[in-house]
């Protein structure tokens, strides 16, 4: 084995320093997914009940809200002569997109960023193996999202730009690295299963059993990819099993050959001064998530102990027996009925019912109104109101949405990259026929075509609808609005322009985006789609008289019946008719 040289040694110490200083944040990731996943999910789970699985719900509302779709990118540039290669690059960059599962790779990485902070990886796959998955071909860039359980980044700087090492573990199997590696170098390296591990949060699916219980079919080798900013150098070293000295043999150095900004992307949603690490949200959930499962729970306790029984007299002992024999509804005799009477002890306790009401609406309120971005239903009496919530609540998420787009645009950039500057690669795309559906033309792009500086010259951008959510019914609710406020007023002047409205076709996204195939039985679409009319104009139609009705149904917000909920719960007395709005829908 190659010795390593005095200043390989600091590094391996100062990587291992710093991933130990990062084990703090491991175990506190590993016991908030646990509250995730509660109970049920395995025995590594929460090892307690959690019957209100408030981190559950709030960190899959703001996944929807943050990353619901695979994005789509734009690319752009000030120069004329490149704007048509930039064209079919897009096309190219897109489908690659896609191929890559990149969406799914950044609702893992969001996830992550909610529970300590999102990293993924993008780096091209030089070898002749598809050693990260089926997924990561030869010869094609790739993207990765970096569990906090084997990563590493330099832990005495302030500011990441300030590190002097980033990198992360990964596994391959024996046969992948004789593959890359040659059997020579491989066997000075130290099988995983022969290695202590420290606890990871993949045992919360896998369990804590030791090397033992963890045979693997082939074995695998652990490696480290080190990067080194200052030197623009990546290296890869063996995984000792050490975490004092983590490196073990050198496999390979070479200069890094990706964008500037090196090969992880991080996502963090709330900064802290003079720190690396960002405040996650589910750090500023914990505490009442575990505080209205505490409550909860005694709650259960308390309604468990609950009991109720008839009481007699002494003496009274042939009443006693007649009332234990005596079905619902039967006619008795008692020599003295007064002396019976039903007792109860235990039950659950109002003033702490009335608390975890209370707990639970805070939630929401500090987790920034998430009955309001979840659509969990209406907030206030009106829908004015709801409206103005919807945008108070929504000036949180539109933070941490820009957030993700610039994350997103970095990584997509990086893959663009690559694509660009491949320098063997011809790139195929097929450019759809404007006006002939379902045609296309194939068009190539050869690599002497793509000078890698002109990259630089290149925009590329997100569009931000790309990873929102878009349901059937905000589709619907757009075109409602676009009828009704761009279309409608100036049908007329449209036609005699020559723009008329295709009526089958809006009826027939109507039907289908309204889950309504009903709509195209009765509507008998004919050959004659554009009749203009003698003029040129379309025809208006006739004058119909229209009465409006506005009639006032009371309603229920959840919110208010929870204040309600509470004032009785804590001795108050609600008016009539706030007690009748208990017995109300909400919406």
């Amino acid at each position: 084995m190659t010795e390593k040289t005095s200043r390989q040694e600091r590094l391996s110490e100062a990587v291992g320093q710093s991933f130990a200083k990062l084990d703090i944040y491991r175990q506190r990731r590993k016991e908030a997914v646990k509250q995730y996943v509660g109970q049920w999910y395995s025995d590594e789970g929460s090892d307690k009940a959690v019957p209100i699985n408030l981190m559950e719900l709030a960190t899959n509302i703001y996944l929807q809200r943050l990353v619901a779709h695979t994005p789509q990118a734009n690319t752009t540039t000030r120069y004329q002569h490149l704007r048509p290669i930039m064209d079919r690059f897009e096309i190219a960059l897109n489908e690659r997109i896609t191929e890559m599962d990149l969406g799914k790779t950044l609702n893992a990485g969001a996830r992550m960023a909610l529970f300590f902070m999102g990293i993924v990886k993008v780096a091209m796959n030089h070898t002749q193996v598809e050693y990260r998955g089926v997924l990561h071909d030869t010869g094609e860039p790739f993207a990765d999202v970096v569990s906090l359980d084997d990563w590493v980044m330099d832990m005495s700087a302030k500011r990441l730009h300030n590190c002097q090492f980033m990198g992360d573990r990964y596994e391959m199997t024996e046969d992948e690295a004789v593959a890359v590696w040659g059997p020579d170098l491989v066997a000075e390296c130290t099988a995983k299963e022969d290695q202590i591990t420290e606890a990871e949060t993949h045992e919360i699916q896998e369990g804590s059993g030791g090397p033992r219980d963890k045979t693997e079919y082939v074995p695998r080798y652990r490696f480290w990819d080190i990067w080194l900013p200052k030197e623009g150098i990546i290296q890869t070293w063996s995984d000792t099993g050490d975490p004092r000295d983590p490196l073990g043999v050198l496999m390979s150095e070479a200069p890094w050959d990706g964008v500037e900004t090196g090969p992880y992307h991080i996502l963090g949603f709330f900064d802290v001064d003079d720190s690396t690490i960002p405040l996650p949200p589910v750090a500023l959930w914990r505490d009442l998530h575990d505080l209205a499962n505490g409550l909860f729970r005694k709650l259960e306790r308390q309604a468990k102990r609950e009991k109720r029984f008839t009481a007699v007299t002494p003496g009274q002992g042939q009443d006693a027996q007649t009332l234990a024999e005596t079905d619902d509804g039967d006619i008795i005799t008692l020599v003295s009925p007064n002396s019976a009477k039903e007792l109860k002890t235990g039950g659950i306790s109002q003033e702490s019912l009335g608390f975890v009401i209370a707990v639970k609406d805070l939630f929401a309120y500090l987790a920034g109104n998430l009955d309001m971005l979840g659509g969990l239903g209406p907030q206030s009496d009106t829908l004015g109101q709801d409206q103005l919530l919807a945008s108070s609540a929504s000036m949180r998420i539109r933070r941490m949405q820009s957030q993700v787009l610039k994350w997103t645009t970095g990584i997509i950039r990086a893959i663009g990259y690559y694509l660009w500057t491949d320098p063997v690669r011809t790139l195929v795309v097929h450019k759809t026929v404007p006006g002939m559906e379902g045609i296309t033309i194939p068009s190539a792009i050869p690599p002497e075509a793509r000078n890698p500086e002109d990259f630089t010259h290149a925009k590329v951008s997100i569009q931000p609808y790309s990873l929102a959510p878009q349901s059937p019914e905000s589709k619907l609710a757009a075109i409602r609005t676009i009828m009704g406020e761009l279309i409608g007023p100036y049908m007329q002047l449209m036609a005699q322009q020559g723009v008329v409205l295709d009526w089958e076709v809006l009826m027939r996204t109507i039907s289908e985006l309204g889950n309504l195939p009903e709509l195209n039985e009765f509507l008998v679409y004919t050959s004659g789609r554009f009749d203009m009319g003698p003029e040129g104009a379309m025809q208006k139609s006739p004058t119909s008289h229209r009465v409006y009705e506005r009639v006032n149904r009371p309603g229920a917000t959840r919110p208010g019946k929870d204040q309600i909920m509470m004032q009785a719960l804590f001795g108050g007395k609600p008016q009539p008719s706030e007690a009748a709005s208990l017995t109300r829908a909400t919406g």
